[in-house]
This record gives C-alpha cells, structure tokens and sequence, in this order.
C-alpha cells in the first residue's frame, strides 16, 4: 500500500505548508527522504489534529493494516502530552513529546481495521500541559495482517478493536551529543505490547464494557461519540445513534441550523461555487469577499451578492474573467426552521461584488466590478491603484431574470476627452487605504428620486480619497459620439455606458477627490428622502446629508463634500471612526467609535446632536494580521453595528418605543449584541454570541419585512480558541485573502494576477436575531390569523 502511505504523506505536507492544493509532486519526491519529512511536520497550536484516509471502496470488506507513526520534536524541548487516536480509539494513552533534534519516536499499530474503507488517525494534545500540542510528522498505512492472530484471534472487544503495537519510544535525556562527533546514542531496540482491546476514551475493561458508553454506539469516529452514555453527533450528522448522513454537496458542505437562543440562530447553506476570499488584504475585511444582503421590503426573503472564487487578472482577458452571483434566501415560517436557498444567479466576466439595494417594484442591485486590462495596463501609478470598471447588476426578484449590468461612475483614462471621464476617483484593484476606508464600495437606492447612489473608497491615481455617483434608474445612455471620445471603453455589449444625475448634492469633489478618506457608513432616510453619511479623514467623524431632496437644514446645510458638516463630538469625547446610522423618527441614530468607546448618539434632522451615550467603553482594535497584532496606527475595529428591530414606525418621534440591535466588539475580541430604544437606552440583556456568529467589515445588516435583523458571511473555525472559546468564528481572522500574484505576471502576464483562495468554502453563514416581543406578536398574529 505505498500509494496510499504517499498520498496521505502529500496530504500531510499540504495542510504543513497552509495551502491549498499544494503540488503532491514535492510530496511524493520528499516522501522517500524520512528527513525531509520529519523536518516539515504538521503542527496545531489546539487540541487534536486528525487526518481521515480513505483507503478502500467504502462497500469492500474490512481490510487490516499496521499504521506506522514516526515524531521527531522541532521546536519545544519536550514534555507535551498527547494521545494517539485511531478510528475514535484509543491506541497510546499520554504519549509525551521527547527533547527537539533528538530523537525520532516510531509506533506500529497493528490490526487496524478499516470503517467504510477509511481510517482516521487523530492526535489530541492535553491543553492542560503546554498548550496541547497536537502534531504528526509522518503516518504511513501498510496494507498487512500483522499482528491479527497472537493474541486477537477470536477476542471480542465490544465496540472497540484487538491491535498489538511494536514502537521505539526511549526517553532519553536532552543531549545533542558532541559537535562534529559520529552518533554517540545508544543503539535502541524495539519494545512490544501485547495485544489488547482499544477503547473510546471513556469505556473501560478488557473487553471494552465498562462505562456508560460501553454499549451506546454513535457512529464513531465519523458520525459523533458518546458522553455519559448520549451520543454527540458530529459534522451534521442525526439521528438516536448519529447513523444519518447530512447531504454533502461536492466541497464537503452540508445544510445547518443553530438555535442560539429563543431571539437568535445561524445557518448554514451551501452555495453553487467557492467564496472569494477579499483580494489580497485579508485582515482589511475580517472576513470573505463581502457578502452584502438586503431584505426583501414585503416577502420573508433575503437577497445577498457575493463572488465565486475564480482566478482573474490575465493580460489576454476581454472582461470575460470572474463571477459575481445574487442568491435568494427564505427565511423560516416557524421556530426551529432552517433557513433554505432557493436560487442563485450569476453575472459573468465580474470579479468582485459589493453593496447591495432594493427597488420599491423588487430590482434588486448590487456593485460588481470587472477586471478590464487596459484600464490596469495605462495605469501610471503601481497596480495597486489600477482601475476597475464598477457597474450595479440587476436582477428581477420575482423571476431571478437578470438586466444589462451598468457602469456606475468615471471612465478611466489620462486624458477627460468627454464628460465623466479622468482619473480623479477610481476604484481600485487593491489600494489598502481605498479598500479600508469602504471595502468594495456601498450602494443605496431612492425610492422618491428612483436613483442608484454609489459610494467607495477611491484612489486618485497613488492618493487615497472616495468617489459618489448617482445615476437616475431610466437614465438615458451615452451618445455614439460620446463614446467614440473614451481611450479604453469597455464594450458595450459587456456593460450599458448611462448618463450620470446631476443635482445639488454634486460637486467634483465628490466624484472624484483625493482627501484621504478612512472610514464610511452610510443610510437612506425615507421620510427625510435623502441619504446620510458619515466619514473622516484625519481628523474627527463628521456627517451630512447627500442632498438629493433640498433644502437640507441646520447643520447640514448646504449640501457638498465640504459643506454641511456636523463634526460627531462631544464635550471632550471625539468621533474616531464611522460605522453605522440608521434613520429613527424624522433623525437619525448613530454608532460610531468615540475616544470613550462605542457610542449611540441620536441626532435631529437639522444637525443637533440631541443624546450621546456610551454603550460599551471596551473597544476592539483593527487586527493588521493572522496573528492577532492590532495594526500600527491602532485604529478601531469597525465591529460597531446598528439595525431596526420590529417594522417601520410612522411616527416622526425617535424615542422609547423604537427598537434597535447594536453589536459591538470588546478590546479581548468578543462580540455582543444588546437591543435599544430610540433613546440609546438598552431595554434587553446583553448577549455574547462569540461561540456562535461573527459579523464582516463594511456590511451593514438588514432587516426582514418580519422585523428581525440578519446578515450574511463565511469563516473558518477557531480551533485554537485563541479570540474566543475553541471553535468559535474565528473573529480575527475568518476567512484567507486571494493572493495577489504580482511577480508572477510581471514575469508571464498570462498568469492570473489573482489566484485562488487557499482553504476557500462555499458554506455560506446567515445569523437572524429578533426580540422576544417580535416573535410573541408574530405568535399571536398567526394564532389571530392576521
């Protein structure tokens, strides 16, 4: 059985190396140099890794093989704890590490049986003794009967297995010998142990039948285990014995649905392709490509965009490169209830998605940028800061028929041979201070105005600044003669070229202006029928409003990018960073990061601060990296969030009788959420939801036309628990960047200048949050029939 030893050892090696799918070749070239291999071993900071092998067709008879383990130390100087686990057994109890570059430790298991063709191998470190560490370096699988007659032969051992082992395990002193000397060690000779029953871990006895677990079978290792004589289902499994399968779709994922508590649960749906990871700079977005929802004003549904994890960036592309889709959630009519993906619909040749909004008649549109070469190749400032092409991609709620994507904002070329073309506001391939001030950009329609308005970070050719379109929704398109004046056009069977709106809330500032923008949030009002925002730049938060329906008033008036600015300070407490607003009576309610934490400030439709109120003073700080260290410039979190609870009021009063959720980040990265009044009183318990959800950069959460409150995103686990309890959402770092392949393609511009997201998903995570006394006059009405 070499092949599969050399598969498994490649498999090893891969997950080593963090990436995804790295060439088995070097595996199998290393595989014959034990060196080599000892020399990159796996390792886990947690409590278990485990590797499962198939070996077999899962319908062939149990075959028996010896696997053979071999550990040599490399980093500490001994004394971990481990256990050794094969198929939920347990083979070698407290298994302690030697002193590192001294020894290589070997084990022969033998007589180990397949299970459906398969063997798991698991280590599981003790947390309690140097963290738990949890490591292979070599596991080979020998095909062999070995060991299956002397001692097993007829041996009943319940739900366990019959298995010899022959090791070489000194525990020699930490000694490297002298330098330049021959091997001085003594010669060590092979120990055995007699056959015997392997257990799970809480079954004792000779035969493995003592214990509460003795008799209670749970589909070990793969369907759960058992504790205290009840099965524990695992990886989505069901039933009284965990005997039922979840659905596994091609790339492992299978549905899921979480009661958190009586007011919040998490699902999770499988999507059609793998989720991007944000382009180059994870940590910017603390999750994966962003996944903006909206919630469908008078159905039980959500619609959110994201992007298929595809490679983009070759010099040859004709904007045919990349995948963004629209899909379609139903949320659950009753408690307990999954929520269900109905449909997905994909726009091709665009290679990131962004904001996200809905027509008062059901068109939903979302960003979607496109990679277009010659904008990247006339670019004179780096590629970083090249252009892409933004465009809104519609589609029809009701029959998921999509419409013509269009261009929302500047031609980019040196020259402005015609009106919206220029430099001035582009938006950039992966410029880090554009995409940390407004990730992939925010998108907001006006029912009254029926206009779409764009807001992102922008780059002005190497300066850092933002960008705001607005486009009326039967805008007339470009004349032939204007179009024959652009340098690089994209064509026009690729995406509609339209006219842009003009208005007071226009200036060339705001197309197009180099100020050095760090952070956005921004919201429609519908009884005000404008569009607040709020930004900063070097200094304090401030916010406007856009001005689409003057005369704005107070404070916020006139409109204009330096005009009608109301600076979010209080006494000696200062605004640092914009995160949320939403519209509350004829005002507005405001989150935003101050000097004395995370604030709920309520604010008048003409500008006047009216409350301004600490919520949480514990603030977390922006992570600049897997490793958890905040960034230098010790900037906030943007974890602050704030969404409507229960339906649109029609009072004009913002007070006691509105209702809120706020979440927000403390500095030891958990993650709470609490409800508040129209008053920023909170009228609810805290919530630590840090075990169960976690919420992305630059995505606001949407309400229901049920008044719950959702979003939409990805993670990866962490296993480690090292911002949260083990296995939580891995708050600090959920989801890998794509990587940016710059050398690469300078070298061969047929290379993708993004390739793909190593350990990418397409598991998709909803979190719904509601009150109690939405859901008890949700009860009621449906018992009223109303």
């Amino acid at each position: 059985m070499v092949g599969a030893a050399l598969s498994f050892l490649a498999l090893s090696l891969a997950v080593e190396d963090g990436g995804r799918g790295r060439g088995s070749a070097e595996a199998l070239e290393a595989a014959w140099d034990y060196e080599a291999l000892l020399h990159h071993y796996s390792i886990e900071q947690g409590t278990n890794q485990t590797f499962r092998v198939n070996l077999q067709d899962s319908q062939e008879p149990v075959s028996y093989y010896t696997v053979k383990y071999n550990f040599c130390e490399k980093q500490w100087h001994g004394g971990g704890k481990m256990d050794i686990v094969i198929n939920g057994k347990v083979v070698k109890k407290d298994y302690i590490t030697k002193c590192h570059h001294t020894r290589t430790d070997i084990y022969h298991f033998k007589c180990v049986p397949t299970l459906a063709g398969v063997i798991e191998v698991s280590i599981q470190g003790d947390p309690e003794v140097k963290g738990g560490q949890a490591r292979f370096s070599t596991v080979e699988f020998e095909k062999s009967s070995d060991g299956c007659s002397d001692g097993c032969l007829g041996k009943s051992c319940g739900k366990g297995f019959c298995s010899s082992t022959t090791f070489y395990d000194y525990s020699s002193r930490c000694d490297f010998g002298s330098e330049g000397m021959v091997n001085e060690f003594d010669l060590e000779e092979a120990q055995e142990e007699a056959s015997s029953c392997k257990c799970d871990a809480d079954v004792q006895g000779e035969a493995c039948e003592l214990g509460a677990c003795a008799a209670v079978s749970c589909n070990e290792p793969f369907g759960g285990f058992c504790l205290e004589g009840k099965c524990q289902c695992i990886d989505g499994h069901s039933g009284e014995n965990c005997e039922v399968a979840p659905d596994i779709d091609r790339f492992g994922c299978y549905a899921q649905h979480e009661e958190v508590s009586e007011f919040l649960t998490v699902s999770t749906v499988c999507l059609p392709e793998l989720i991007a990871g944000p382009a180059r700079h994870g940590h910017i977005f603390r999750g994966p490509s962003p996944m903006n929802a909206v919630a469908d004003k008078t159905r039980p549904n959500i619609y959110f965009s994201w992007t298929a994890d595809l490679d983009y960036g070759k010099a040859a592309s004709a904007g045919d490169e990349g995948r963004v889709y629209v899909s379609k959630l139903v949320l659950p009519s009753g408690k307990g209830e999954p929520v269900v993906l109905a449909e997905s619909e994909a726009f091709d040749g665009f290679a990131r998605a962004g904001g996200i909004d809905m027509t008062e008649d059901g068109q939903v549109g979302t960003l979607c940028a496109k990679y277009w070469h010659p904008w990247v190749e006339n670019t004179g400032k780096g590629v970083h800061n090249a252009a892409m092409v933004l465009a809104v991609c519609e589609l029809n709620t009701t029959s998921m028929e999509k419409k013509k994507p269009w261009q929302i904002g500047k031609q980019y070329q040196a020259e402005e041979t015609a009106p919206n073309t220029g430099i001035w506001g582009s938006l950039p391939l992966s410029a880090w201070f554009a995409q940390r001030s407004a990730g992939y950009g925010y998108l907001v329609y006006s029912p009254f105005h029926r206009s779409w308005t764009a807001w992102y970070g922008a780059s002005v050719g190497s300066h850092t600044g933002f960008a705001m379109h607005t486009y009326h929704r039967d805008a007339p398109m470009i004349s032939a003669e204007e179009y024959e004046k652009y340098s690089y056009p994209v064509p026009r069977d690729q995406v509609e070229l339209r006219e842009e709106a003009s208005g007071p809330w226009r200036d060339h500032h705001r197309t197009g202006t180099g100020d050095h923008q760090a952070s956005a949030a921004l919201s429609y009002h519908p009884k005000l029928q404008d569009i607040g925002l709020q930004k900063h730049t070097h200094g304090p938060v401030y916010m406007q409003q856009y001005g689409l329906s003057p005369p704005t008033e107070g404070a916020f008036a006139p409109p204009g990018h330096k005009t009608g600015r109301l600076e979010l300070s209080v006494g000696n407490d200062t605004g640092l960073q914009a995160n949320t607003l939403k519209p509350c009576g004829e005002g507005w309610l405001v989150g935003i990061i101050a000097e004395s934490g995370n604030v709920c400030a309520k604010i008048s439709r003409l500008g006047e601060i009216l409350l301004w109120k600490v919520i949480e003073a514990s603030v977390g700080k922006m992570p600049c990296g897997s490793s958890g260290k905040n960034c230098g410039d010790q900037a906030p979190g943007r974890m602050l969030r704030l969404a409507r609870l229960g339906v649109d009021s029609e009072s004009s009063d913002c007070g006691p009788e509105q209702r809120f959720l706020m979440g927000f980040e403390k500095s030891d990265k958990s993650r709470w959420l609490v409800e508040l009044d129209g008053d920023c009183k909170e009228v609810s318990e805290r919530s630590d939801v840090t075990l169960h959800t976690h919420w992305p950069l630059y995505q606001d959460w949407t309400t229901t036309a049920e008044g719950a409150v959702a979003w939409v995103t990805s993670w990866h686990l962490d296993k480690e628990g090292r911002w949260g309890p083990v296995n939580s959402p891995n708050g600090v770092w959920p989801y890998d960047p794509k990587p940016m392949n710059e050398d690469a393609h300078e070298a061969s511009p047929e290379t993708p200048l993004f390739g793909p997201t190593p350990d990418a998903t397409n598991a998709a995570k909803i979190t719904a949050g509601g009150s109690r006394r939405l859901r008890l006059s949700a009860e009621a009405q449906a018992q009223q029939g109303t």
